[in-house]
Parts: structure tokens; C-alpha cells; sequence
């Protein structure tokens, strides 16, 4: 899983373990993502404790089903956070 915050690694194993093979059975035309960054660790409402790796890392899971079974096709919409500094990097990967 790369190198992540040591209290997120249960919440990316839901992604693998959960999200992604369900997007698998799924087999998407093309995928929606919300993007949204309320889960950081920067920012005190979700409490989630997730950091720009993690977010790097779910785009790069969401970039290789969409590569499988959508010709690539991804629309991502970024939402608000309360922390505005968390938002700029993570928020366009997935539109390199």
C-alpha cells in the first residue's frame, strides 16, 4: 500500500477490499469521483487521518479500473474542505 499514515491503513484496506472489487464486478462505462478532502488529517471535521499519499493512492486505483473497463473515462469533481492547503495537489491527479 505505499508508505501511509499509520492509523489509515484500515480505511484504504475497505478501499481494496470492499470498493474496489465491487467497481470490478461492477466493470463502470466510466467513473464519477467526488472529490472531496474532509477525510485529511489537517482537517478536524471527519477525523478521518488521511494524508496526500492515501489520495495519491486511491487515484491511482481509480485511474487503473477506469483503464480496464472505461477507456480511461474518469470525471472528477472536486468538493470543499475545511482545510484549503490539503486541497490543490491530490484534487487534479487524476486529470494527468
Amino acid at each position: 500500500m505505499g508508505a501511509h499514515h499509520p492509523k489509515c491503513p484500515a480505511r484504504l484496506r475497505a478501499v481494496e477490499c470492499y470498493w474496489l472489487p465491487a467497481l470490478e464486478t461492477f466493470k463502470p462505462e466510466r467513473l464519477l469521483v467526488s472529490a472531496g478532502f474532509d477525510a485529511h488529517r489537517d482537517d478536524d471535521l471527519a477525523m478521518l487521518d488521511l494524508v496526500k499519499a492515501d489520495y495519491a493512492w486511491v487515484t491511482e486505483k481509480i485511474k487503473t479500473v477506469a483503464e480496464r473497463h472505461a477507456a480511461g473515462r474518469i470525471v472528477s469533481v472536486l468538493e470543499g474542505a475545511s482545510v484549503t492547503i490539503v486541497t490543490p495537489r491530490p484534487a487534479f491527479r487524476p486529470v494527468r
